[in-house]
């Protein structure tokens, strides 16, 4: 059994509009994290671009518990997480979603897996619709119909805790010692989900496990927010394929990291030919990521000189099938 650490909480927020959290988002969730009597202490770290990055850290008034802090303007969305993760103080840190609140039950579930489970990294939750264009939130596996490290996200298939290869955008609370020591998130990631998803991965490989539950829920705060902007959709589109390179570089091994480069280098050769909307994104990621590549190698080098397990092994004990394994909370617990 993992000795129980203290189970205070840091929420962490990055955003460019701060005063807009204020109002109507951050009362609500100080007031959910204090229904839920199982955590002895939480902050929330608010990590700010639209402030500058010289002002002293500052509280809101009515709100006690929230820290804020000034960032550079022009960081990244996973460099100012970064920024808002290694501000914060407590033993465990959680990670939401747009105006996702937990419920009065999420931590006293959750916080009984981790102290079953030694080497639990992380917990994601159900999170509950508000309305049925919002997409479920369920464990993530791999993708059986594409080759390489593809990640497809699942709805929840049962109310028994689940193997996740990587946590829930929606809702993460996970070990900070732990995300810390791995130096958090990747800087070189487009989009933050992608990061998240790559964090877990070296989570894996270094021997710690990520679980999904359905047992507690997060619930999304009744807003009223714009409808999808068609034009923002076919660049983030664009900029998966670079991030989806990336993981493919850092995790594949052997003969997978072959055929990635295989696969690669024919695929930029073919968009150099053919000049279409689809082959010039995939060129475009292409060059992003041999910009980047000596800076890739290293971190991929120190991945070998850690000793992690490789990441072929992990897929084909955990995820080698849609259809996840279920955690049973006391076998770990029995073998310590």
């Amino acid at each position: 059994m993992a000795e129980e650490k203290a189970k205070t909480v840091s929420v962490i927020i990055s955003t460019n509009c701060g005063n807009e959290l204020a109002r109507h988002y951050l009362p609500q969730l100080c007031a959910h994290i204090e229904e839920c009597g199982t955590i002895t202490d939480y902050e929330v770290v608010v990590s700010d671009t639209s402030i500058d990055e010289n002002t002293e850290t500052y509280q809101y008034p009515d709100l006690k518990k929230v820290r804020v802090i000034g960032a550079k303007a022009t960081l990244t969305e996973v460099e100012n997480l970064n920024k808002a993760l290694f501000a914060s103080t407590m033993n465990y840190v959680l990670i939401l979603g747009n105006h996702i609140l937990p419920t009065h039950s999420y931590f006293s579930e959750i916080f009984q897996l981790f102290h079953y489970t030694p080497s639990l990294f992380g917990v994601s939750s159900n999170t509950l619709s508000t309305t049925t264009d919002d997409r479920i939130s369920g464990p993530k596996t791999l993708d059986p119909n594409k080759s390489g490290i593809c990640i497809k996200e699942l709805a929840p298939q049962m109310r028994k805790t689940t193997y996740t290869l990587a946590l829930s955008c929606t809702n993460m609370l996970v070990d900070r010692h732990q995300l810390c020591l791995m130096g958090g998130f990747q800087t070189f990631f487009n989009n933050v989900e992608s990061s998240k998803n790559e964090a877990c991965i070296r989570a894996w490989r270094s021997g710690r496990k990520c679980f999904f539950t359905a047992n507690t829920h997060c619930k999304k705060m009744a807003t009223e927010e714009p409808a999808n902007n068609e034009n923002k959709i076919l660049p983030r589109k664009n900029s998966l394929i670079y991030d989806d390179i990336i993981i493919n570089y850092l995790h594949t091994n052997r003969l997978k990291h072959f055929v990635f480069w295989l696969k690669l280098l024919l695929g930029y050769s073919n968009s150099l030919v053919v000049r279409d909307a689809s082959n010039n994104a995939y060129r475009n990621a292409c060059k992003q990521f041999f910009s980047k590549l000596v800076a890739l190698y290293n971190v991929r080098k120190w991945s070998k000189l850690q000793r992690c397990e490789p990441f072929d092994k992990i897929a084909k004990g955990f995820f080698s099938s849609e259809q996840l394994q279920e955690v049973s909370q006391t076998k770990e617990n029995n073998d310590k």
